[in-house]
């Protein structure tokens, strides 16, 4: 009878084990599905050093975009944006996203910062991904609206 028990203990102790290595080896995720502008509100609720709880585009001083690496002089074009329509139209997008821990950097992400009065937030937009510093989200849909509206900025 103890033996019994104690078999089934260490096949739930392995079972359980390689789902633990399973989930960290390919960096699963069981997050929810979230928004840009959802990831754009926690971000500001986390900053300590911003007293506010909620995107408030009259505390935003403004934005700067940096577009990919130019292949024929190596440079990153930047556009300064202070116009309060186009960041609250930017930044209140609903962009299907989920957190993933694993990111692969592409030669064609655009450098989004808000400037808000004090401090900043620095994001990384890609075709298939956005990125804060702390964490990384997937897109889940076909298309990236954040990435496409900020590149027909720069066309």
């Amino acid at each position: 009878m103890k033996k019994r028990k104690l078999r089934k203990f260490a096949l739930l102790t392995r079972v359980l084990l390689s789902i633990v290595i399973i989930v960290l080896v390919f960096d699963i995720s069981f997050s929810l599905p979230t928004t840009f502008r959802e990831m754009i509100v926690e971000q500001i609720i986390d900053d300590e050093q911003l007293v506010i709880t909620e995107l408030d585009t009259e505390r935003i001083n403004y934005i700067t975009i940096q577009a990919p690496d130019s292949e024929s002089s190596g440079e990153r074009e930047e556009i300064k944006i202070e116009d309060k329509d186009i960041i609250s139209t930017l930044l209140s997008n609903q962009q299907r996203i989920r957190k993933n821990g694993r990111f692969q950097y592409s030669n064609d992400t655009y450098e989004l910062t808000v400037h808000f009065y004090g401090t900043f937030h620095r994001y990384t937009i890609g075709k298939d991904h956005i990125g804060t510093f702390e964490d990384h989200y997937n897109v889940l849909d076909e298309e990236n609206a954040v990435y496409d509206y900020i590149s027909s900025l720069f066309e």
